[in-house]
């Protein structure tokens, strides 16, 4: 059996190993934060994914202003915390690959284009009803107030 002073510094050692590690995981979820705040794509993006856990959600929304990956246990809005805020082992799931070989973080990102996607598709169809209303208001005769 070791010493206790050999057993604290391997406690010491594991304990800094494991902070090296998830200080890694961490510049990657502020990687990817920071690559979809550039690109900007304007719309929340929600996707949920499983873990031991349980149901957990990842999601890239407006919090104080901001844009920041957010992760929940529960779709109720109030409880969403900043990726980088959760606990490490929350931290970690979102590196665990599903069923479907891809990460949740992962999975996040190519989840945009498809969000994208449907916000362009809605807003198309609002553009031409206001189309045809701005023509309705022309062929009346109305013009906008100078």
């Amino acid at each position: 059996m070791p010493s206790l002073e050999e057993t604290f510094a391997s406690i010491r050692a594991r304990r800094d190993k494991l902070d090296q590690l998830d200080g890694e995981l961490a510049a990657v979820i502020q990687q990817v934060e920071e690559v979809l705040r550039g690109l900007k794509p304007g719309v929340r993006i929600e996707m949920d994914y499983e873990t031991s856990n349980g149901t957990r959600w990842i999601i890239f929304q407006k919090h104080n202003g901001d844009w920041r990956i957010m992760w929940s246990n529960t779709e109720e809005e109030d409880k969403h915390t900043p990726l980088l805020s959760a606990s490490r082992l929350e931290r970690a799931h979102v590196f665990e690959t599903g069923s479907d070989g891809v990460m949740p973080i992962e999975a996040l990102i190519h989840e945009v284009p498809l969000v994208l996607d449907e916000a362009i598709a809605d807003r198309d169809a609002l553009v031409e009803r206001a189309r045809a209303l701005s023509s309705a208001i022309l062929d009346a005769g109305m013009r906008p107030l100078t």
